[in-house]
């Protein structure tokens, strides 16, 4: 059974919107960041939503002090 016309546009749409919002949340901002401030970053595992804020502090101490 062969669907109506412009239905497959619809079901793109709707995944593509759905793909956005995803990346959106997961994907950080990392502009005006250097390579060892991401890495960090992504050590301490900090929120994608947090990556620009984030100032670290106390726990990042003690993570710090555990890798090394």
């Amino acid at each position: 059974m062969a669907m109506p016309p412009g239905v497959t546009g619809w079901i793109f749409a709707a995944i593509a919107i759905i793909a956005i919002g995803i990346v959106w949340m997961e994907i950080p901002e990392t502009k005006d960041l250097t390579f060892a401030q991401i890495d960090q970053r992504f050590e301490l595992r900090v929120c994608a939503r947090d990556f620009r804020t984030w100032q670290g502090g106390d726990e990042e101490r003690k993570v710090l002090n555990m890798i090394r």
